[in-house]
């Protein structure tokens, strides 16, 4: 199925035509001389498009991450919001919820305690874990990284009708739900019901 786009001439072209110049990072103002590659089929494989994406989003999330004061990785940061929503969430949950490594869950965790982002108290429930949440510096370091976050999103969506956005999102959340180990459980209920957008938290 070939879906219609316009040029910014006005004329009608082939959506793979315009999809190639994407991604190979192309504007109206390249030289059309440059050799081009023609995706073919890949321009229709859902995982190589995904990959694409979360390459190009990788980058800008990371570039979010460092441009506060306090360094940080954008796994730990994401870990950091996950905390300031869910106080005194504890690791297992964490794991079940971002579907990554052990090892890599507390490693991260351990390095926003060390910077006195994240602070842990043991439960008076199960001596075995631990309660999670943000210290006043890790807050204020958040709301440095959400405001950098907002900034991204509100330029990606520069040129792109809300409704896609919405649709995009709605579309990958159920993907997500449908690939994870740990949606059967309901352990991703709060991804698929979550709220729309990301607004930085206001402080006292």
């Amino acid at each position: 199925m070939v879906f219609p786009h316009y040029d910014s001439d006005g004329k009608k072209e082939a959506y793979p035509t315009y999809l190639n110049e994407i991604m190979n990072g192309r504007t109206n103002d390249t030289d059309p001389s440059e050799d081009r590659v023609n995706f073919g089929r890949l321009a229709f494989t859902t995982g190589f498009l995904v990959r694409r994406l979360n390459n190009l989003l990788s980058t800008s999330w990371s570039d979010d991450t460092t441009k506060v004061k306090t360094k940080i990785t954008s796994v730990q940061a994401g870990l950091m919001i996950l905390i300031d929503q869910n106080p005194k969430v504890i690791q297992a949950q964490l794991l079940k919820a971002l579907d990554i490594e052990g090892p890599t869950l507390v490693r991260s965790v351990s390095r926003l305690v060390d910077l006195g982002l994240v602070e842990k108290n043991k439960s008076n429930t199960d001596k075995r874990a631990f309660l999670l949440n943000l210290t006043q510096a890790g807050k204020q370091t958040l709301n440095e990284i959400e405001k950098e976050m907002t900034k991204r999103d509100q330029a990606l969506e520069i040129s792109i009708d809300p409704k896609d956005m919405e649709t995009f999102r709605r579309v990958t959340k159920m993907m997500i739900l449908k690939l994870s180990r740990n949606a059967q459980s309901g352990n991703l209920d709060g991804l698929l019901h979550g709220e729309r957008g990301l607004e930085p938290i206001k402080r006292p």
